[in-house]
């Protein structure tokens, strides 16, 4: 056997190993991948300066707007740290004894892709019972500028967006609760304030009440 030879087998050889390890960790991945995937806490002090109303051409039927908060997730079935969070978002919904909050999970799988069908699929495997808005044209992502997955968006009970952030997130954890409990009673505050008349700040004056702009239904 020549050198040249020698030398192909070994480079077959090598190329084969890396496939094998290749395969060998993605499937892990696949298995695992949720338990592996990092949660972490939100920063509720990332507040919008500027609070933005919720376009009114949007409707995610909003069980009761007059005194409900509303907290909107995006996800996608090929976003398997989103496989990790959901759970969570789950028993936060079970578990939640602070102002009232509907939890919306829009998913944002291609129409008819195989990863729509099994992100329903994982909807009722798991028994996430949240309410599950399915965005096939993407017209509620693209009308927010929703570029990264999972986002999330807290809208207030007068429609306006009042906090998101990008990540994934530990939404059981007590840390978490308290800490979302705290951001809906600190901007409670603030729209009895406007509503009762008293001097608004820079970054009050884009909350605006439904009468002044209409939230979908």
């Amino acid at each position: 056997m020549t050198k040249t030879q020698q030398r192909q087998i070994f480079l077959g050889a090598a190329i084969l190993g890396v496939a094998l390890l290749a395969f060998i960790l993605m499937s892990f991945w696949k298995l695992s991948g949720p338990g592996l995937a990092k949660l972490d806490s939100p920063d509720f002090t990332q507040k919008l300066d500027t609070p933005k109303q919720w376009p009114s051409g949007l409707s995610l039927n909003f069980p009761n707007r007059e005194d409900s908060w509303t907290l909107v997730v995006f996800w996608a079935d090929w976003c398997e740290p989103c496989h990790a969070e959901i759970p969570t978002l789950q028993e936060l919904s079970d578990t939640w004894n602070g102002p009232v909050l509907d939890i919306v999970l829009v998913n944002e799988d291609d129409d008819g892709s195989e990863f729509m069908e099994s992100a329903q699929r994982y909807i009722a495997d798991n028994n996430i019972t949240l309410k599950s808005i399915w965005d096939k044209d993407k017209k509620i992502k693209n009308a927010l500028a929703v570029d990264k997955i999972p986002f999330h968006m807290l809208v207030n009970p007068k429609g306006a967006i009042v906090w998101q952030q990008p990540g994934v997130f530990d939404w059981k954890s007590e840390t978490t609760k308290q800490g979302l409990m705290r951001l809906q009673e600190s901007l409670e505050e603030k729209i009895e304030t406007l509503e009762d008349g008293s001097q608004q700040t820079d970054k009050d004056v884009h909350i605006q009440s439904p009468e002044s702009n209409p939230s979908p239904q």
